[in-house]
């Protein structure tokens, strides 16, 4: 079996082009001499972009050249071809671009392991307990082959029986073919998202370990077991409540033995939403350590690299939530802003993160989390620029003096 290459070099394409436009969109909107630069002057390319993920799902394969008979259309009732529309039509362009590309890079596989068994390559990235089970556990496979055709995607194992494999480990295993209930429809925006083809559920796998190993591969087992020794030396220091407690609200892990019952009762109180990782803890954080380096006495630029650090050592530790990443991203986002000496606003930095996202994974924007996280936080912010701070609509990026 081979797979189309046409698919994996628009691939990279896609990749290069979302990047192209995700920089150009910075340009932009931070140059003064363009029209109406305005923190919402930046809503006109994610906006189209969202128009090319809407015309997709409508339209599918006639979207694209849909999106450019629109541009036609406008170009011809306006006579204008400024760079500005001409970016939020190349926005929707790629936005719609991703989704069929992805779709079909990933769907033939996903209906190939649907029917028959096959024999899968690839390099664990993450093993953990299946809470569902007395010794089960979740396998998390990169996949580097298909029946021995170069291939890639996400798989898991749902087994009863913890197999004798660990993070960083290749395998291969046979004889494998993709549960049925992973096929919901309801389901495919999460899969195509997170680029997993299929799940098994099965009482053992059958894999053999591999010799050959990677950088990659060491990589994450080097991180793998710091983290797990990490949780044990915590784990031996706390009773059992309060340390399942803790690992939810400071790290997210939530695949302790204990967190279904705290969870139960949380829920009983009304109080759940303490134990949802939020953008909240990395305000708190970068507050308690912003306190701490202020009475060190180094310049500035190595106190944000300093503090950068430590949120990658702590996220890299942590099992993050889609608003967890919101908010490091946004911080990051502002780090470059301060090392550049510009002052960004939150709208501002917020629109193009989730510019960034969509163009690279518009999948996002069919998912519940991603939409509350996002387009919740997005509209308070714009209530909050009419409402209370009317003089941040000044300019999107200001130069500091």
């Amino acid at each position: 079996m081979i797979f189309c290459p046409v698919f994996n070099l628009l691939h990279t394409v896609e990749v290069l082009f979302a990047g192209g436009l995700v920089a150009i969109s910075l340009f932009i909107y931070t140059q003064r001499h363009f029209a109406m630069v305005t923190p919402l002057s930046a809503l006109q390319p994610l906006i189209a972009t969202i128009t090319g993920i809407v015309l997709y799902h409508c339209f599918f394969m006639y979207s694209i050249p849909l999106i450019g008979t629109l541009y036609g259309i406008y170009f011809l009732a306006t006579r204008r071809c400024d760079i500005q529309t001409l970016h939020a039509m190349a926005c929707a362009l790629c936005a719609a671009l991703v989704l069929w590309v992805d779709y079909h890079r990933f769907n033939e596989k996903r209906e190939l392991l649907k029917h028959d068994s096959h024999t899968l390559h690839g390099l664990i990235i993450d093993q953990k307990k299946w809470l569902q089970t007395k010794s089960g556990a979740v396998v998390t496979v990169n996949l580097t082959h298909i029946d021995y055709a170069p291939s890639s995607g996400i798989f898991k194992f749902f087994t009863y029986v913890a197999p004798s494999l660990a993070v960083g480990d290749s395998a291969v295993f046979f004889k494998v073919t993709a549960s049925a209930d992973t096929n919901k429809e309801k389901l495919i925006s999460y899969a195509l998202r997170d680029h997993q083809i299929g799940a098994c559920f099965t009482p053992h796998v059958y894999a053999r370990k591999l010799p050959e190993k990677t950088y990659y591969g060491a990589w994450i087992a080097w991180w793998h077991n710091w983290r797990q020794q990490l949780y044990d030396c915590i784990k031996s220091l706390l009773p059992a409540k309060a340390f399942t407690y803790f690992s939810a609200l400071f790290f997210g892990n939530k695949n302790c033995e204990g967190f279904l019952d705290i969870r139960a009762k949380f829920t009983r109180w009304g109080l759940t939403h303490y134990l949802a990782r939020s953008g909240l803890h990395i305000s708190l954080l970068i507050s308690l350590w912003a306190g701490v380096l202020r009475f060190i006495p180094i310049p500035f630029p190595l106190k944000a690299i300093v503090l950068s650090i430590i949120l990658f050592v702590y996220d890299h530790l942590s099992w993050a939530s889609i608003s967890f990443n919101r908010s490091l991203w946004l911080w990051f986002f502002y780090l470059g802003g301060w090392l550049s000496s510009n002052t960004a606003t939150p709208i501002f930095g917020l629109i193009h993160l989730a510019l960034a996202i969509l163009l690279y994974n518009p999948w996002q924007a069919e998912c519940l989390d991603f939409q509350l996280s996002f387009f919740l936080t997005m509209i308070l912010m714009l209530y909050g620029h009419y409402k209370q701070q009317p003089f941040l609509l000044s300019s999107c990026v200001n130069k500091k003096k």
